[in-house]
């Protein structure tokens, strides 16, 4: 199994990726808002009671 770069997205690999064998594909703007990620991380943190330790492009953690 090939490495995943992390930041990266598995999509399908047919027409207008609605279909097929997974491959790398891009993120709209909407999807790399770090802001939002954030916010949806701590969410699900709280509603399912478990922490995971975030690192920073820096290798520090949160």
């Amino acid at each position: 199994m090939a490495d995943v770069p992390g930041g990266s997205c598995a999509g399908p690999d047919g027409l207008l990726e609605e279909h097929g064998t997974p491959k790398l594909v891009g993120r709209s703007k909407a999807a790399r808002d770090l802001t939002v990620a954030r916010r949806l991380w701590r969410a699900a943190e709280e509603r399912t009671g478990t922490a995971f330790p975030l690192r920073t492009n820096t290798g520090a953690a949160r």
